[in-house]
């Protein structure tokens, strides 16, 4: 497996660069407006992080408090 590891990524990354260069070739806009709609969506991107990384603090801070009055000890084995 790891002697086909480095092919396999080689071949990856290709393809993907590949597949970028059709898609702008063959994009229905115009170079101008793609970079300007990346501009945009990559304005509103930490904006979402931050928004999507507060959700998820908040609910395990909830669910932590929650299960800290349940806490029962962790046994990988039933004790003898």
């Amino acid at each position: 497996m790891r002697d086909y590891l480095p092919g396999l990524t080689a071949g990856i990354i290709l393809g993907a660069a590949i597949g970028v260069a059709i898609g702008f070739l063959f994009a229905p806009i115009s170079g101008r407006e793609v970079r300007n709609v990346f501009k945009e969506r990559a304005s509103d991107v930490p904006e979402i992080f931050k928004e999507t990384l507060g959700n998820r603090k908040k609910m395990y801070v909830q669910s932590w408090k929650g299960q800290q009055g349940e806490s029962k000890p962790y046994y990988r084995h039933k004790p003898v």
